[in-house]
């Protein structure tokens, strides 16, 4: 059994390209699979971000519950009354001061939070396209060899041949105004 070299350039060209498209689809496949783990990773991230947030926030708590404590007794100590507007004011204004240092830590672990999130949707996004470009080598692949076995098979049979050398050509086209 022979083959023509037409047929033998055909199978080579469906092979190489089938070998291409595959290693496009893994190559794709495995892409997406390293940017999902990533998305779940940034995931985890956030929630830890919130938690540690969370801790941070009881911990800026408790030293300004801690400082205030201390403002109080070094008032006492001191022999002022604590029921002096000075003292009131002053004591009122460290519980306001504490209250936004607890926020202040709370909203950067929310920024923190939202940050892992983007990188979540991001990498999800990333994921989404890599298995797009793996199916669009493989199919790429796949309409390369199919084309290239055309062109290669086109012309090389006996049939096609002796109809081409039998073929008058394109007829010229007669004028329209003689």
């Amino acid at each position: 059994m022979s083959f023509e070299p037409a047929t033998i350039t055909a199978i080579l060209t469906a092979a190489s390209a089938a070998v291409t498209g595959l290693s496009s689809l893994v190559a794709g496949n495995f892409r997406a699979a390293v940017a999902k783990q990533q998305a779940e990773i940034a995931r985890l991230n956030a929630d830890r971000a919130t938690e540690l947030g969370k801790v941070e926030q009881l911990k800026q708590e408790d030293l300004s519950l801690a400082f205030i404590g201390e403002q109080i007794a070094t008032q006492s100590a001191s022999g002022l009354s604590l029921g002096g507007s000075s003292q009131v004011l002053t004591r009122k204004t460290a519980r306001r001061l504490a209250r936004k240092d607890a926020l202040n830590v709370r909203r950067a672990a929310e920024v923190e939070r939202f940050n892992f999130l983007a990188q979540a949707n991001a990498s999800e996004s990333e994921a989404s396209l890599a298995k797009f470009e793996g199916v669009s080598g493989l199919l790429a692949s796949f309409f390369e060899a199919a084309a290239g076995s055309a062109d290669s098979l086109i012309g090389s049979s006996k049939s096609t041949k002796s109809a081409l050398a039998k073929s008058p050509g394109i007829p010229k086209p007669k004028p329209l105004i003689r």
